[in-house]
């Protein structure tokens, strides 16, 4: 393999660990909203979302012919589970308004991320807010309805 097509391996591998860590962690933000009544319940429940997500996410990207192959799909899978437990994480910790807090400004955190990565788009920052945002939103008002 030459040089560049190694460094253009790394690079995709690093995004697939970034994009799964954003998936995680917007897949379970709803679960997370849902169970956090019941404070003790929060990290199981993202923890076995997360299983599934990573699994999922890990299978579809080994299926969809990516140019990483199984380390790939491995890596997509690892960041997904990762990112399943970040808006989980402070109610390990944390208790009242303060867990919830936490866990929004991990999400910020994340999708900052992901904005620096997607700096070659006119409003990176912009345009990937408004997404968290509606996801944030959508995923709340889906724990609130439930």
């Amino acid at each position: 393999m030459t040089q560049s097509g190694l460094a253009a391996q790394i690079r995709q591998v690093r995004r697939q660990a970034v994009f799964g860590l954003a998936d995680g962690a917007m897949s379970i933000t709803g679960v997370v909203l849902y169970a956090a009544g019941q404070h003790a319940e929060v990290f199981p429940y993202a923890l076995a979302g997360g299983v599934s997500a990573s699994l999922s996410m890990a299978g579809g990207e080994w299926l969809s012919q990516s140019d990483t192959g199984l380390g790939g799909a491995a890596m997509m899978g690892a960041a997904t589970l990762a990112g399943s437990l970040i808006p989980a994480l402070p109610y390990l910790l944390l208790t009242g308004i303060a867990a919830p807090a936490v866990a929004v400004v991990l999400l910020a955190a994340v999708a900052a991320l992901i904005a620096r990565m997607r700096a070659h788009r006119h409003h990176a920052y912009l345009e990937t807010g408004a997404v968290l945002a509606i996801v944030l939103i959508a995923s709340a008002a889906c724990a609130v309805w439930l």
